[in-house]
């Protein structure tokens, strides 16, 4: 929202993050209804999408976020049809992101793996290492925690490779969360001191 706690939220979240930013859409704070945002970034098709609404807000916003989906994926078939093998790649892992935030963590798996096969033939190697984070989120979710761990660490290899310091950093951390939840404190304190 409009507010100093959202505008903070924002430049913490620029500060780090290396990539273009493509929008920067603002809402009140008494807002329900995110129906002309939601068109904004189908527009924009981001790769990533910040948010940061307190609440009950924030609810209503990841809900109306979920129901979107529809439309990305009408978004993909026309991609499809276009042979935007990247534009494919960037939606299947919108939708990756959608099934993660929804509980579905069998169709965001799918999702991720469809997108890092696209994203392996265009080259796209920080997206490679966006859609590992992810897939070792959904890994870490299903208890699978030495596959969550692989991706994690293929994640973190490469983003050291090409410097990308944000997702070095998500990365390291979600690892350490890992270690964590695997009783192995010492080297999830060592990994989140990174």
């Amino acid at each position: 929202p409009n507010y100093q706690a959202g505008k903070d939220a924002i430049a913490g979240f620029k500060r780090f993050f290396p990539g273009e930013i493509v929008g920067e859409i603002y809402t009140s704070l008494d807002q329900t209804d995110y129906s002309a945002e939601m068109a904004q970034i189908r527009d924009a098709n981001p790769e990533v999408v910040f948010q940061f609404h307190p609440g009950g807000l924030g609810i209503a916003f990841l809900r109306q976020y979920q129901q979107a989906a529809y439309y990305v994926k009408e978004s993909l078939e026309l991609r499809k049809e276009l042979g935007d093998l990247s534009g494919v790649a960037r939606l299947n892992n919108n939708l990756g992101l959608l099934g993660l935030m929804s509980g579905d963590l069998h169709g965001a798996q799918a999702n991720f793996y469809q997108g890092i096969e696209l994203l392996e033939k265009v080259g796209d190697t920080e997206g490679i290492a966006l859609a590992n984070i992810n897939l070792g989120l959904v890994k870490y979710d299903l208890g699978e925690y030495e596959s969550a761990q692989v991706h994690l660490e293929k994640a973190v290899s490469i983003s050291q490779h090409i410097g990308h310091r944000f997702y070095l950093g998500l990365g390291n951390m979600y690892l350490g969360r890992l270690q964590s939840a695997q009783a192995d404190h010492a080297r999830a304190d060592e990994l989140l001191a990174q």
